[in-house]
C-alpha cells in the first residue's frame, strides 16, 4: 500500500511536472512563434527595400544609357557637320591657293614697278636739289625780271585799266568761304561798296574816292522792305533810317579783304585796306527815343492787310508771310493793355482766368531786358481785360485753345531764348513798312516800334489823371511802395480786379476807327488747320 501510495504519488508528481513541461513548451513554442514573425517581417522588408533599390538603380542606369545614347547622336551630327565644313575648305582652299598664286604675282609686279618709282624720284629730286642751288646762284636776276613782268603786264593792261567790278568777280573765283549764303554775303557786301564808289577804273582809284564811299555806307538803310534788290545810291535817296553802325563796320571786313587780295596780286597799284576805317561806336547814338504812336499811325496799322480784307486794306500779304492767330491779337493786346512783347507772346490759354465775374490776364511779368520776374507778392500783376477785347472774342479764343489742348495762347516757337524774338522781327521789319509807316529823313528807325504802345497807355492814363499807383498794376511799373489793397489769388495777393476795370476801360484811344475788326475775318481770309503740341490746360 505504501508502495502504491509512493507510486501514485510519484505519478502525480510526474504529472505535474509533465504539465510543466508541457506549459513551459507552450509558451517556448509561442514566444518562438513570435520571434519568428518579427524577424520574418524584417526578412521581408530589408527584401522589399533591396528590390526598390534595385530598381531606382536599373531606372538610372536606363537614363544614363539614353543620355549616352543621345549624346552619341548629338556628337554624331557635329561630326558630320565638320565633315561637310572640311570638305568645303577643301573645296575653297583651291580657290584661295590659286587666287594666292595671282596676288603673289602682282604683289612682285607691283613691287617691281616701286623700284622703277624710287629710282625716278631720286632722279627727280637731284634734278631738283641741282636747280634749287642754281636759282639761289640767280635769285637777285629772277626776282628783278619778275618785277620787270609784272610791269609789263600793267603796262600792257593799260596801267591798272581794269574796273573794280572785274577785278572783283576774280576775286569772288578765288575767295574761300565755308558755306554758298558766306560767299553770297561777301559778295552783296563788296559790290555795294563799288557801286557807291562808282565802279572806278583801278588807276583812277583815290583816298578821296574810298572816304567818300565809308560815309556813303554809314547812311545806307537796312536791306529790307522796299529797299531790297536796289542799289546803293537808290537806297540812299529812299530816305529810309540808317542801318547800325556796327552792321557797317562788318560790312568793311570783307571790303578790306577785297582790297588786299588785289594789291597782292596788282590788280591795283597799293593796298587801300588801311584807308578803310571802322566807325566809333557811341552807344548812346545807337539807341533812339522812343514814342508812342500817333493817332494816324494807329490808323493805318489797324487798316492794313491784317485787319481789313477787303479792297481799302493798306498793303497786302507777302508770299511766304506766315500769318497766324498771334499777328491779329498781340497788337490789339498791346494797344489795350500796354504788355511788353514777350508778356503777351509767353501767354498760355490757362493764363486768361476769372475771378469774382472778371475777366483778367494772369500775366507772366518781364522786364525791360525780356527776362522773367520771378512772381512774388510784389510782382504779380493780374488786370481785368479790356472789354474791347472781350468783344473782340479774346476769351472764346482763349477757351477755345484750351479745348483743343494747345499748349500756348499763340502759335509761335521759342526762338533765341523768347517766345516773341520771330514776332517782334515780323512786326518791326515787315508789318510796319507793309503798312506804310515809313520814317521819313532824319527820322531813327526805332522812334515808333511794338514797345510803343506801352508809351500810348501810359498817356491815357496821365491825361485821364489816373494815379500811377492804380495804373501800374496795369503796367507793371514800380509805383515806389505805395499801400495797396490786396486780394487772394492762387495763393498771392493781388490788387481786387473789380477795381481795376474802370481804370483798364478808360484807355479809349479817341478817334481809332476799329469797328471792322474781326477775327471771323481775319481766319477766313488767312488761318489754315495748324497741328500744335497739346497739353491739358
Amino acid at each position: 500500500m505504501d508502495c502504491l501510495l509512493e507510486l501514485l504519488k510519484s505519478m502525480g508528481d510526474q504529472k505535474r511536472q509533465h504539465n510543466k513541461f508541457l506549459q513551459k513548451a507552450v509558451e517556448i513554442r509561442s514566444q518562438l512563434t513570435e520571434d519568428f514573425s518579427v524577424s520574418t517581417a524584417e526578412t521581408v522588408r530589408a527584401q522589399m527595400n533591396e528590390l526598390q533599390t534595385a530598381e531606382r538603380l536599373a531606372d538610372s542606369k536606363k537614363e544614363y544609357a539614353q543620355e549616352l545614347e543621345d549624346e552619341a547622336k548629338s556628337r554624331l551630327n557635329v561630326a558630320s557637320k565638320q565633315a561637310d565644313v572640311l570638305r568645303r575648305l577643301a573645296k575653297l582652299g583651291d580657290v584661295a591657293g590659286t587666287e594666292i598664286d595671282a596676288i603673289e604675282e602682282k604683289a612682285l609686279k607691283r613691287a617691281e614697278r616701286a623700284a622703277e618709282l624710287i629710282s625716278i624720284i631720286e632722279d627727280q629730286s637731284q634734278k631738283h636739289a641741282n636747280h634749287a642751288k642754281q636759282l639761289g646762284d640767280d635769285l637777285p636776276g629772277l626776282v628783278l625780271q619778275r618785277m620787270v613782268e609784272a610791269e609789263q603786264s600793267v603796262l600792257e593792261r593799260g596801267g591798272y585799266n581794269e574796273r573794280l567790278s572785274v577785278i572783283a568777280e576774280a576775286f569772288f573765283k578765288r575767295t574761300k568761304r565755308k558755306t554758298e549764303k558766306g560767299k553770297k554775303e561777301q559778295k552783296r557786301q563788296v559790290m555795294l561798296f563799288i557801286e557807291l564808289l562808282g565802279d572806278p577804273l583801278a588807276r583812277d582809284l583815290t583816298t578821296a574816292m574810298l572816304d567818300d564811299a565809308v560815309e556813303k555806307s554809314a547812311q545806307l538803310p537796312k536791306e529790307q522792305g522796299i529797299a531790297v534788290g536796289k542799289t546803293g545810291a537808290e537806297m540812299l535817296e529812299l530816305g529810309l533810317p540808317a542801318r547800325a553802325l556796327q552792321t557797317t563796320n562788318n560790312h568793311f571786313n570783307s571790303v578790306r579783304t577785297f582790297f588786299r587780295w588785289a594789291a597782292n596780286r596788282n590788280r591795283i597799284e597799293r593796298n587801300y585796306a588801311g584807308v578803310i576805317e571802322d566807325f566809333e561806336i557811341n552807344s548812346a547814338q545807337e539807341t533812339s527815343n522812343r514814342r508812342s504812336w500817333n493817332l494816324e499811325e494807329l490808323q493805318q496799322l489797324f487798316d492794313s492787310y491784317v485787319y481789313r480784307f477787303d479792297g481799302t486794306a493798306i498793303g497786302k500779304k507777302h508770299g511766304n508771310e506766315d500769318l497766324h492767330e498771334g499777328s491779329f491779337w498781340i497788337p490789339l493786346i498791346a494797344l489795350f493793355s500796354g504788355a511788353r512783347a514777350e508778356e503777351i507772346c509767353s501767354l498760355k490759354p490757362e493764363h486768361i482766368v476769372e475771378i469774382d465775374n472778371v475777366w483778367c490776364f494772369d500775366m507772366v511779368e518781364f522786364d525791360e531786358d525780356g527776362k522773367p520776374i520771378k512772381k512774388n507778392k510784389s510782382s504779380v500783376r493780374v488786370f481785368p481785360i479790356h472789354k474791347r477785347l472781350i468783344d473782340f472774342g479774346l476769351v472764346e479764343y482763349a477757351q477755345m485753345r484750351c479745348e483743343a489742348r494747345r499748349k500756348m495762347l499763340f502759335d509761335l516757337k521759342l526762338s533765341e531764348g523768347k517766345w516773341s524774338h520771330a514776332f517782334s522781327k515780323w512786326f518791326n521789319r515787315t508789318f510796319k513798312v507793309r503798312a506804310g509807316i515809313v520814317p521819313g529823313e532824319n527820322v531813327d528807325k526805332n522812334e515808333v516800334v511794338f514797345h510803343s504802345f506801352r508809351n500810348n497807355i501810359v498817356e491815357e492814363f496821365e491825361v485821364r489823371k489816373i494815379p500811377e499807383s492804380s495804373y501800374s498794376w496795369v503796367t507793371g511799373h514800380s509805383t515806389g511802395g505805395v499801400a495797396r489793397r490786396t486780394y487772394p489769388f492762387k495763393g498771392k495777393k493781388i490788387f481786387p480786379p473789380r477795381e481795376l476795370i474802370d481804370v483798364v476801360n478808360a484807355v479809349t484811344h479817341e478817334g481809332l476807327d476799329l469797328s471792322h475788326v474781326s477775327f471771323d475775318g481775319f481766319k477766313k481770309k488767312y488761318m489754315k488747320k495748324r497741328r500744335k503740341a497739346r497739353v491739358r490746360c
